[in-house]
């Protein structure tokens, strides 16, 4: 992995194109617990797919949400809200003061650049019911105030502020649960896109991630020398 990485000095990265055209919205969820070449592996993937015109979405977590983050925010061009698309990153926060990056900006002070406090959407409501179908938990989801938070905002993830804007799909990194299912908290994410048919690529999987790194090395080799 290291190999394909690495083309992507400071030098390259400050060459990556500015977007021309919104392509459509991605989804980036995970573990904390993602290793960090793997993380490393997510930053640069959201940085490409933004030049490529994707914006992103994710939850504001360490790990995985934080390394697509971090990706957008550093990418040369970065510009919160520009022309191409209302916003160019959604960054759904469960409540106010959450897991907010060292020395990043303060979220929710400036929602241009795409912290959402998702209790204040107009579907949270909605989407607090309709959590309850996906978490293991069900209905007694609502004696835990914080987790039913923290998931009530995953729904918001690949689906958008509206719940009707769904991304073209889901990437994550997180335990294999069986042949088809993901562990921890990111599986929320995973079953709502499921269920409303966003094909999803989960890097715990050595053939996803190989996938990601020759896609990374023809864009290195095409688009930056």
């Amino acid at each position: 992995m290291s190999a394909v990485l690495d083309l992507y000095t400071p030098e390259h990265w400050s060459r990556l194109p500015p977007p021309t055209v919104f392509r459509g919205w991605l989804t980036g969820v995970g573990s904390r617990d993602t290793p960090p070449n793997a993380c490393r592996l997510l930053t640069i993937f959201a940085g490409v797919t933004y030049s490529l015109g994707y914006q992103w979405r994710s939850g504001g977590a360490k790990g995985a949400d934080e390394a697509i983050e971090h990706g957008v925010l550093t990418h040369p061009h970065y510009r919160p809200g520009t022309a191409l698309t209302d916003l160019s990153l959604e960054i759904y926060l469960p409540w106010n003061g959450f897991a907010p990056i060292q020395g990043g900006p303060k979220k929710y002070e400036d929602f241009s650049r795409g912290y959402i406090n998702t209790p204040l959407l107009s579907p949270y409501e909605h989407a607090k019911d309709a959590i309850t179908y996906y978490h293991p938990l069900g209905d007694r989801i609502r004696e835990k105030r914080g987790v039913w938070a923290l998931h009530t905002r995953n729904m918001f993830q690949p689906l958008g502020q509206d719940l009707k804007t769904p991304s073209e799909r889901l990437y994550c990194w997180a335990p294999l649960k069986g042949e088809d299912d993901i562990e921890g908290g990111t599986r929320t994410a995973w079953q709502v896109a499921r269920k409303h048919r966003i094909p999803t690529v989960n890097l715990y999987n050595g053939d996803a991630q190989s996938r990601l790194l020759a896609f990374l090395a023809k864009y290195a080799q095409t688009a930056l020398t």
